[in-house]
């Protein structure tokens, strides 16, 4: 939690206006804590920061968001995809927010994946990877998309099964 908005408080100090979302007010209470902390940066870097609450299930709430903050240049967001149910409001949001010069990046963790299949002999394709399979498939009529990293799990150390990482870019078409 100390770390919570870090990429986007990092893309501020360089430059960039930012709006940091989430659903929960209490973890943009951590984020606007961090805000204050790194002000100094963020002011000499040239950029902004600020949060917004963006409950992707409240379509009101996004198109306010939507409305007097974007279109966005960037939208860069992690670790969102782990719940299929949730992927047609996710790009309804997205679809809201960006416009056809907007870049969205999409870091996605693949939580245990080959720590599961070595030590369970699980489906090899698990359950997060259906997840963004299935994502994928959906957004695949609206935006062009393309997993341009994937970084490897590490290893396994101090409880952490390691895990792999993918980094989707999406582009409206």
């Amino acid at each position: 939690p100390q770390y919570t908005g870090i990429v986007g408080i990092s893309v501020a100090s360089l430059g960039a206006n930012v709006v940091l979302t989430d659903r929960e007010e209490k973890l943009l209470g951590l984020v606007n804590k961090n805000i204050e902390a790194n002000r100094k940066a963020i002011k000499a870097g040239g950029g902004s920061a600020k949060t917004e609450i963006m409950d992707w299930s409240n379509r009101a709430g996004t198109s306010t968001v939507a409305l007097t903050e974007g279109p966005f240049d960037y939208i860069i967001a992690s670790d969102i995809l782990y719940s299929s149910p949730s992927h047609g409001m996710l790009l309804e949001t997205l679809w809201q927010c960006a416009c056809v010069d907007t870049k969205v990046l999409i870091a996605y963790p693949s939580r245990d994946l080959e720590w599961e299949v070595r030590s369970k002999g699980v489906d090899p394709v698990p359950p997060d990877e259906r997840c963004m399979h299935k994502f994928s498939q959906l957004t695949a009529q609206r935006f062009h998309i393309e997993i341009v990293s994937y970084y490897p799990p590490s290893e396994p150390r101090r409880g952490n099964k390691g895990y792999s990482v993918y980094v989707m870019s999406m582009q409206l078409k």
